[in-house]
């Protein structure tokens, strides 16, 4: 999971699921639910990664 900072915001606003090193999957106003390459514009706005534990 990834979470963004959107908006010039300091905290999280967004999140995404990775399902590559360079892709992943987010809601998009007016697009709905995409996957999306991780450009240089979203790397930028990442504040946070977590990492679910093999269950």
């Amino acid at each position: 999971m990834v979470l963004f900072r959107l908006g010039g915001m300091s905290e999280a606003r967004h999140c995404g699921i990775m399902v590559s090193a360079t892709r992943f999957i987010h809601a998009q106003e007016h697009l709905g639910v995409v996957e999306a390459n991780l450009t240089e514009g979203w790397a930028r706005r990442v504040s946070g990664r977590f990492e679910f534990p093999n269950i």
